[in-house]
């Protein structure tokens, strides 16, 4: 296989993981660092990732302290 063809393929692998990550709505963004070989894809955590995170943490907060509520009526 000829280096261009190599090069054509690996490109190819490159394009298919950013059209993964697109495709799953990941809370990413993504760029493929371009400089050396082999190339590095870096991935970097968006603020909806950490904002989701909040929001679960205040729902599991509210759901433990009803089922505390529930478990221990007269605590």
């Amino acid at each position: 296989m000829s280096a261009w063809k190599k090069s054509a393929a690996r490109k190819q692998r490159r394009q298919h993981v950013h059209s993964r990550i697109d495709a799953a709505e990941l809370p990413v963004s993504h760029v493929t660092r371009r400089q050396g070989r082999p190339y590095t894809l870096i991935l970097k955590k968006t603020d909806t990732l950490f904002a989701r995170e909040q929001e679960a943490r205040a729902r599991d907060q509210a759901d433990l302290e009803w089922l505390a509520a529930e478990w221990n009526p007269g605590a």
